[in-house]
Formats: structure tokens, C-alpha cells, sequence
């Protein structure tokens, strides 16, 4: 087909060309577009062709395969390793005090490696390692509760400005966000304090626990512990 390149050029600049197109799929679409005399959708079809039919607005056709969403297009990575919509395998998006937070060894650095290995397994320096993480555990977690206690909740206001009538002036309404905020931290330290009761029941069964193998009332070889790995 006989053509200028002034048509090739003004045809071209009629078609949504995509970023992904190479020039030579470019050239094929625009010659294809030519012979129809009008502009084409110009998706890559099965075939490997272009798409001929005629464009909407967003430049495509209505064909849905061309309008889908990218997860389903062909060849699309973005929901690879996904299976269903759950994260993936070991995923920590969920973590949020630790306290009953999975160790993955295979996931651990190797300082963190390091560290697990060094881990004296004998029951009594177990119970004594233990005894001294849920302590520190329930000193940080009392941090955190008076840490939030003493947040500064007068300065968080929001201010609605009203316009003034003409015959008086209405002052500006001050709306407080205040109790929305304290009500808010009043469930975070409430949640706290629950894991914080736990903490301590273990503590007390860890020290019950030794107090009995210090006296020797209960044979060491029937006791269980559970050994927990911590920064």
C-alpha cells in the first residue's frame, strides 16, 4: 500500500502505542492501521498479530482480555508465589508483640545462627534463661504501657472554620479528636496488659518449676520446657 510519511506520522499519533511495543511491532501496527484506514486497538493478539478492531477511548477495544486486570493477562508475575491471597510462606507481616512469634532456622542470620547454637540446652540453665527473658519481657511491656500512658493527647485537635454572617460574627468551632485518640490507646494498653498477665503466669510456672527441681521433688527427665529464641 502506497503511503506518505506524513500519514504514517499522523496515523502514528492516532494510536495508544504501548511501551511495550519493540519499533518493529510498531511499524506492523501502524501499516495495519493504514490498510484499514482508520486507528486499531494494536494489542498483540494470540496470533501475534495486532488487534484490528477499532479503539475506545482508552485507546484498547472492549475485548475484556484486553481490558482485564494484569493478573490475568498472560505471562503476568505479579500474583507468582502467591496462593490465594495469603502471604507467603514464613511471612512476619503479622508479628506484632513476639510473644508467640515462629523462629524459622533457616531464615535466621548468621549472627542470629550463631547465637542459636551457643544455647546451653541444660534444663537448669534453661529455666534460669527463661526466668531472665520473661522478666525483661515484662519490663519491656510495662515500658510500653507507660510510654503510652503519658501521651500528650490536649495537643491533637482538629479545627472547623465556619463563615461569618453578615450581621455577627460567629466564632471559629474547635471539634476535639481527643477521646477518639484516648479511647484508641485505652484498647492498645488493654492488650498489652492481657499479654502481660500471661507473661507473668509463665514466669511464676517457670519458677514453681524450679523450685521443685532445686528440691528434687519430680524427676528432671519427665519435665518439659519450651525454649524460645529472642533478639
Amino acid at each position: 500500500m502506497n503511503y506518505s510519511q506524513k500519514d504514517y506520522e499522523e496515523m502514528k499519533l492516532k494510536i495508544k502505542i504501548s511501551r511495550n511495543w519493540d519499533d518493529d511491532y510498531i511499524h506492523e501496527v501502524v501499516e495495519t492501521a493504514l490498510e484499514k484506514g482508520r486507528p486499531i486497538c494494536g494489542v498483540k493478539t494470540r496470533a501475534g498479530t495486532p488487534c484490528k478492531k477499532s479503539p475506545a477511548v482508552n485507546g484498547r477495544c472492549r475485548i475484556s482480555k484486553h481490558n482485564g486486570s494484569p493478573s490475568k493477562m498472560k505471562g503476568n508475575q505479579n500474583a507468582k508465589g502467591n496462593s490465594g491471597g495469603s502471604a507467603p510462606e514464613k511471612n512476619k507481616n503479622a508479628v506484632t508483640t513476639g510473644e508467640y512469634e515462629t523462629i524459622w532456622l533457616d531464615c535466621l542470620s548468621e549472627k542470629e545462627q550463631k547465637k542459636y547454637n551457643s544455647i546451653d540446652t541444660d534444663l537448669s540453665v534453661q529455666i534460669d534463661e527463661e526466668i531472665k527473658l520473661t522478666t525483661f519481657r515484662e519490663y519491656k511491656m510495662m515500658k510500653r504501657i507507660a510510654d503510652l500512658a503519658e501521651v500528650d493527647y490536649t495537643t491533637v485537635q482538629k479545627v472547623v472554620k465556619s463563615k461569618p454572617s453578615k450581621d455577627k460574627q460567629i466564632p471559629s468551632v474547635v471539634v476535639s479528636e481527643q477521646e477518639e485518640k484516648v479511647l484508641a490507646t485505652l484498647s492498645q494498653i488493654q492488650g498489652i496488659e492481657d499479654a502481660l498477665t500471661r507473661v507473668q503466669g509463665r514466669k511464676a510456672r517457670l519458677l514453681s518449676l524450679k523450685h521443685k527441681i532445686q528440691n528434687n521433688e519430680m524427676p528432671t527427665d519427665t519435665i518439659e520446657i519450651e525454649v524460645t529464641l529472642e533478639d
